[in-house]
């Protein structure tokens, strides 16, 4: 089994991902790797964490990265702190 796959899972038609936000970063990127000791896939974004920009910009990456509509992505707990995994 890969690493990530402990990071995503399946639930009533959804995938959900366990993440692990590094705002702040010089650059945006998703995925940026995985951290086996959060079982979570890391992603960069620009943004700093104030005023939801951080929140933003992972669900525009994520969006970006499957291709899919931004109304598809959602955050479902973790607003306040790096573990997300991507509804408000």
């Amino acid at each position: 089994m890969r690493d990530w796959e402990n990071a995503v899972s399946l639930s009533n038609n959804e995938v959900r991902l366990q993440l692990h936000v590094i705002p702040g970063s010089s650059q945006s990127v998703f995925p940026a790797g995985y951290n086996t000791w959060r079982n979570s896939i890391e992603i960069k974004v620009k943004a700093g964490a104030k005023e939801n920009k951080a929140n933003s910009e992972v669900i525009d990456q994520i969006a970006m990265y499957f291709n899919i509509s931004l109304k598809e992505v959602c955050i479902i707990h973790g607003q306040k702190n790096r573990e997300n995994d991507s509804c408000n």
